[in-house]
């Protein structure tokens, strides 16, 4: 059955087109004057937006100029990342903030594992210096050493990762930093590489996790009762390759744990093709924007049901299980400070 499961994701793991055309720009009728020059400035590269010293080695002040500029300007981008009924997500994005004055951003390899040089399992994370993350970020270093992970947790606290490869160019597409970070980690030459939101409470060891990336080269959580399509509009579903009613059908994925082996060839497509909608940046627009495109992939690369798992993970205290591992636990994040 192993040998079974190895060739079918060998044979999974040869080139396949992400997308079969160009994408087109739709957009809802209240949002048709977002598509002219002022959705065209967010397409830019970030040197033609901001001027600051260096993009591949920035200094703490080129981050506070960045950080000014996600503060200050317009971004009429952003209305696409609201519902009609609830416009947080685009305060949330808004209020990011990834540089302030007083401190310098960090970055850290923490060892958890018995062998510090091994580069087997690793653990990524990022934050911003909004309210309650550092909270969270302490509660999750603190259960993963109560459940004994070994491996390592590679995070930041502020700035932003993969800098030297050109990322910084994209500071201001919503949530990117979940993909830097991972592609970070990879090039780092971490193989089972799981991001998680610091909004996750650890219950129990993670071993299974990392389990799931040595059988199969991604892991991922699929959301019961939950629609891509009332959450995203035209624009953003073209760009990802789909139409309204066929993104309907693909089951949705949440973007607070995800895994993926970097040193399988399935594995490096998935990251990759995340990677390269990120860089089209349209696909990013939308209130699900680094979700919406995990269910593209996944179903471009032909991933359900082998990577979707459902039974570690619970949404809200009432789920729990005996097999859960992870609990979504973002509005308690408040209660740590």
């Amino acid at each position: 059955m192993t040998e079974i499961r190895s060739l079918l994701f060998s044979i999974l793991a040869l080139p396949i087109p992400l997308f079969s055309h160009s994408p087109t720009l739709y957009a809802r009728p209240e949002l048709e004057q977002y598509r002219t020059d002022q959705l065209n400035q967010y397409l830019l590269p970030g040197h033609l937006k901001v001027e600051i010293s260096n993009w591949l080695n920035p200094s703490h002040e080129d981050y506070l100029k960045l950080q000014e500029y996600l503060e200050k300007q317009p971004r009429p981008e952003l209305k696409f990342m609201n519902l009609p009924y609830s416009t947080w997500r685009e305060e949330r994005v808004r209020e990011f903030t990834f540089a302030i004055e007083e401190t310098p951003p960090e970055f850290h390899v923490l060892h958890m594992n018995q062998n510090p040089s091994s580069k087997k399992n690793c653990i990524v994370t990022y934050i911003s210096y909004n309210k309650s993350y550092r909270a969270g970020l302490t509660r999750l270093l603190s259960t993963l050493k109560s459940v004994g992970f070994n491996g390592d947790v590679v995070y930041r606290i502020g700035g932003w990762p993969y800098v030297e490869e050109g990322s910084l160019e994209y500071f201001d597409v919503p949530y990117a930093f979940k993909v830097f970070a991972l592609l970070e980690a990879k090039k780092l030459g971490y193989q089972n590489c799981l991001w998680m939101d610091v909004s996750l409470e650890v219950l129990k060891p993670i071993d299974p996790l990392f389990e799931h990336l040595d059988r199969c080269p991604v892991y991922f959580q699929i959301i019961p009762g939950f629609s891509n399509a009332n959450h995203i509009h035209e624009m953003a579903v073209n760009a990802l390759g789909f139409s309204l009613k066929g993104f309907l059908k693909i089951p949705p994925i949440t973007a607070t744990v995800v895994g993926i082996n970097c040193h399988h060839p399935l594995g490096i497509a998935f990251l990759d093709s995340w990677h390269q909608i990120l860089k089209n940046k349209v696909g990013f627009l939308s209130h699900i924007p680094e979700q919406a495109p995990l269910s593209a992939i996944a179903r471009n690369l032909y991933l359900f049901p082998f990577a979707g798992e459902r039974k570690h993970y619970a949404y809200h205290e009432g789920e729990i299980s005996e097999e859960t591992i992870l609990l979504w636990a973002r509005e308690s994040l408040h209660l740590l400070d």
